[in-house]
């Protein structure tokens, strides 16, 4: 373990062992550098899976900049092992109160706002991160910003597991034998062992009620007489959800083999409705390909197809690649890998979790090395 993750500093570690041959690295820009003064004669060799990971960003920006063509592509709700009516359910957000509706509201005015500053500042000529510095913002949100052709809405995202899903299919029997009172129905699975506070049960009635519940105040009926009619109308539409970026991005980098028939569908429409798409689909399926099964051979052809393929941030990845050339070539031909390295990572992370801030680097790197 050394002291920092400066070319310097292990380029000078590296000195200190002449007989390495093989280096297995990241795509860092620091550690190539390290090892072409600290190992010259080493042969490196690019992570696969870091590959791949390069891959799928590099792919998802892509998809990002393309929000306004793709946002109309939709998914159906994965059901989580409950009826499809469930499902619909499922799907329907618990209403807000109005005060969580006016926060969600003045959030996305201050996003929009932010927004529209970067894409004048960057109309204007002024560099991202000038724009960073300027604002106060991550480079990776202005770089989505500038790269993105309309507004990025935030999506909703599906539902999760719940410690409630155990107790559903009761709760299911429970209303259809007309028992409609959210709070009888907690008391009933909190003796079952339910560990969760009301709260979720009543949003979970909530979702369900055709009409105000029996002990709704009459001054309060004709609000909530609205309110259920509305979630009605919503739980009555097709549970589908919109596909995101980084959804469509895993589809076009994996096994299309792996893939469900509403996945292939959403995918074929990206491709028709999007040219970017069109574009890189094929040149991420040959390169994820050649990842997985270790075929060197064409990759030289490929790089001079992305090198020309019109879609400037695929073309970057592909600069990219050829600056490290031989580096990828070693890791489409030669066994190594970095699966070892990043498991002691994973371990050392863990170890710094639980001596955050009561403990010297000394310590830390006694306590890794101690059981390594």
């Amino acid at each position: 373990m050394l002291e920092d993750r400066s070319a310097e500093t292990l380029a000078a570690w590296l000195k200190q062992y002449p007989q390495l041959r093989i280096i297995g690295r990241d795509r860092s820009p620091e550690y190539e550098r390290a090892i072409e003064y600290g190992a010259p004669q080493a042969v490196e060799v690019l992570d696969r899976w870091h590959l791949l990971k390069n891959l799928r960003q590099s792919t998802e920006r892509i998809l990002e900049g393309n929000y306004a063509v793709l946002s109309g592509i939709t998914l159906p709700s994965k059901s989580g092992g409950f009826g499809e009516k469930d499902a619909l359910m499922e799907h329907t957000p618990a209403p807000h109160s109005s005060k969580e509706g006016a926060a969600s509201a003045a959030y996305r005015k201050r996003r929009l706002a932010r927004y529209e500053k970067v894409r004048k500042l960057h109309e204007q000529g002024m560099s991202m991160m000038a724009i960073c510095r300027t604002l106060g913002m991550s480079r990776g949100a202005v770089s989505r910003y500038v790269q993105s052709d309309a507004f990025p809405e935030h999506r909703r995202h599906p539902p999760q597991r719940s410690m409630l899903d155990p107790f559903k299919p009761y709760l299911g029997r429970r209303w259809e034998e007309g028992c409609h009172a959210a709070m009888q129905l907690w008391r009933e699975i909190k003796e079952q062992g339910y560990p969760g506070s009301q709260r979720r049960v009543l949003q979970w009635a909530r979702q369900r009620r055709r009409e105000p519940a029996p002990t709704t105040p009459g001054r309060c009926v004709s609000s909530m007489l609205k309110k259920t009619s509305k979630n009605s109308k919503d739980s009555s539409r097709k549970a589908v959800r919109p596909l995101s970026s980084r959804r469509l991005a895993w589809m076009m980098v994996g096994d299309p083999e792996d893939l469900s028939s509403a996945e292939r569908d959403a995918l074929e429409r990206a491709v028709e409705m999007c040219a970017d798409v069109a574009a890189i689909y094929p040149l991420v399926q040959r390169f994820a390909d050649m990842v997985r099964s270790r075929e060197a051979g064409g990759f030289g052809r490929w790089l001079k197809e992305s090198l020309s393929c019109g879609v400037k941030g695929f073309e970057t990845f592909a600069m990219g690649l050829k600056r490290e050339q031989p580096a990828v070539e070693a890791a489409l031909s030669l066994p190594y890998s970095n699966g070892q390295t990043e498991g002691q990572v994973n371990r050392l992370k863990m170890i710094k979790k639980q001596m955050y801030g009561r403990a010297s680097f000394g310590l830390l790197r006694r306590r890794f090395l101690g059981i390594a």
